[in-house]
């Protein structure tokens, strides 16, 4: 607490100062140059109106030191809700028993459908690792050499690392570090919980990883308030999950960083920022040697496809941006789950409940849909599918006039680029919406080449589940497995036509989510059928006799594979977190239906 109020205390003039900026600002008002309808003004009636319009705001701003209605701006009303939700954070300390009972809704449920679900685990790192490789083919954020290099690095170190953290989370509870340290050789001694390797030093470097808390979506991260029951329970429960978020995010920085090049004041080359970093195995750290003073970076390519290159400073504020940059593209690709990016809609409680499992959604349309704007981490943004329109028409207006440069893929690449405004390095912020098209046009394909994948892993795990011959000579055990993997690949699929506009499955996928937007309705409606059963199924035992009670079809299932079986049992498998998943898991015996519920 001390040392968050320390943090807090610290960027306090900043944050201020920017609350004074935003209050002083002049904010534009657009409406006299709104669409008229019919009525088309004059030139000289709206420049009359933006007169009078300023000479009104000049006015309020002599009168009052403002703007006219500068708090009344929803820039001002969202910086101030911010405030309450994340600086100050005291929605806590003000929490009713409706946001409260949300918060327990959240926690259960993400027990139930993340923690100790180890199909929706396996669900979430497919879904990750298909954009992390999407990404690279598009090429936009990082290249494909550097992602393959970054995958390599933590395969490596993925189960050395593991071994230790096993190893320091038994030393870390059976004694303490101090007294670890004492007792062992200061020079020899490892604190149990630092970074055991190169790549886990840059992940802590460039703080790659948000709060376990805002991954998990398991509500407030209020660790201190939890029972060392709980804390138990959820680090064992989350233990997959974790690792799986640690595995797709990880790999996204690592890759960014091995594509940054800084130069070498000895030799003038130079190499990867990763290569450079050195680590110091006895403290955990990555430092950059002294000789790496200056970063190479790339702002554009000539017509030859050669990059144009800038020389800037290795110092503090470009690690700081350098780590803002990893943070957005792993917003860009997973969702953005940080509290300090919360959306207003969540400081209400249904807008908690709505976008619990689904933050995700809002930056998938934006990186597929939205208009082009200037981000201040990533630089020209347009969401990709509008990319590949503008690739389309521009193909469609070529084909008309038989242009035959469009036959060649690097021509097409070149005249697509200056039909966008390309200057080969005249004028950059032009050059750079360009490229930014282009790679939009390339992440467009790489979605596309993830999806036929996707669809061909499932054709070919139905086909082989098809083979009678081979279904009487598996195990059960083997025969789960196969339907697992064909409902995964299905759903892997489902999820990438998700967005796809016009697609059957798209539309379909779409309306299920609009009919039931809070995965914690799902939850109340299994608590709400198992107290019934519970009160009902006794009472229909002692009223009615022993036939009466097993032929009732409200207590006993009559027919379908559970014929025979207590609905009571059923209704608690659906609400006991490792019992659902234990349920899914034999019920993938049955491939009738991939709907398991």
């Amino acid at each position: 607490m001390a040392e968050h109020y320390e943090v807090m205390s610290g960027i306090e003039n900043v944050v201020k100062a920017t609350e004074y900026v935003l209050e002083n600002r002049n904010y534009d008002d657009p409406s006299p140059l709104v669409n008229f309808g019919k009525y088309q003004p004059k030139v000289s009636e709206i420049a009359d109106n933006i007169k009078d319009k300023a000479k009104e705001l000049k006015n309020e701003f002599i009168n009052t030191g403002k703007p006219a209605n500068a708090k009344d701006q929803n820039t001002i009303r969202r910086f101030n809700k911010w405030m309450h939700m994340v600086y100050y954070d005291d929605a806590v300390t003000t929490r009713g028993a409706m946001k409260k009972i949300t918060a327990g809704l959240i926690r259960y449920s993400s027990l139930a459908y993340v923690a100790f679900n180890p199909f929706g685990n396996f669900n979430n790192y497919v879904i990750g690792r298909v954009g992390d490789n999407a990404e690279a083919i598009g090429g936009r954020f990082y290249s494909a050499s550097a992602f393959a290099r970054a995958s390599g690095e933590f395969n490596k170190r993925a189960i050395p690392d593991l071994i230790f953290r096993m190893g320091a989370v038994f030393n870390k509870g059976a004694i303490s570090p101090e007294k670890l340290r004492q007792q062992m050789n200061p020079d020899t001694f490892y604190e149990p919980m630092q970074a055991t390797s190169k790549y886990e030093g840059f992940v802590d470097f460039f703080l790659m990883m948000d709060k376990k808390a805002d991954i998990r979506e398991s509500g407030k991260d209020l660790d201190k308030q939890k029972s060392y029951f709980w804390r138990a329970v959820e680090g064992v429960g989350y233990a997959i999950q974790d690792a799986a978020e640690y595995n797709v995010q990880t790999k996204v920085g690592m890759a960014i960083v091995m594509d940054t090049l800084v130069k070498s004041e000895k030799t003038g080359l130079p190499i990867s920022l990763y290569d450079a970093g050195k680590f110091n195995p006895k403290t955990g750290k990555i430092t950059i040697p002294d000789e790496y003073k200056t970063v190479v970076e790339v702002i554009g390519k000539d017509a030859n496809g050669k990059p144009i290159t800038k020389e800037t400073a290795l110092d503090d504020k470009f690690i700081f941006d350098l780590r803002n940059k990893i943070r957005e593209v792993n917003k860009e690709i997973h969702g953005n789950y940080a509290k300090v990016d919360a959306t207003v809609m969540q400081s209400k409680a249904i807008g908690e409940l709505i976008f619990q499992f689904h933050k995700w959604i809002p930056t998938a349309i934006k990186s597929r849909f939205g208009t082009e704007y200037f981000d201040e981490n990533l630089g020209w943004k347009e969401g990709k599918y509008r990319s590949f329109a503008r690739m389309m028409a521009f193909i469609g207006r070529g084909l008309l006039k038989a242009d035959k440069d469009l036959m060649s893929l690097r021509s097409a690449k070149l005249k697509f680029l200056n039909d966008q405004g390309f200057t080969e390095g005249k004028n950059l912020e032009e050059d750079q919406k360009a490229l930014n098209r282009l790679s939009g046009v390339t992440r467009s394909l790489g979605d596309i080449a993830m999806i036929l994948f996707s669809m061909a892993a499932s054709q070919l795990l139905g086909i082989i589940n098809d083979d009678d011959d081979d279904e009487e000579e598996r195990s059960p055990t083997q025969r789960r497995f196969l339907n697992f993997l064909e409902y995964q690949a299905d759903r892997t699929y489902k999820e990438l036509v998700l967005f796809i506009p016009f697609h059957p499955t798209a539309l379909q996928q779409q309306m299920q989510f609009a009919k039931s937007p809070i995965a914690a309705t799902r939850t109340l409606g299994e608590f709400g059928e198992a107290i019934s059963q519970s009160y009902m199924t006794p009472y229909g035992y002692a009223t009615e006799n022993e036939d009466e009670f097993w032929n009732n079809s409200d207590y006993v299932y009559q027919r379908g594979t559970r014929a025979g079986q207590l609905k009571l049992i059923k209704e608690w498998q659906d609400v006991v977190p490792a019992w659902y998943a234990y349920k899914k898991w034999i019920n993938y015996i049955d491939r009738t239906d991939f709907f398991i519920k």
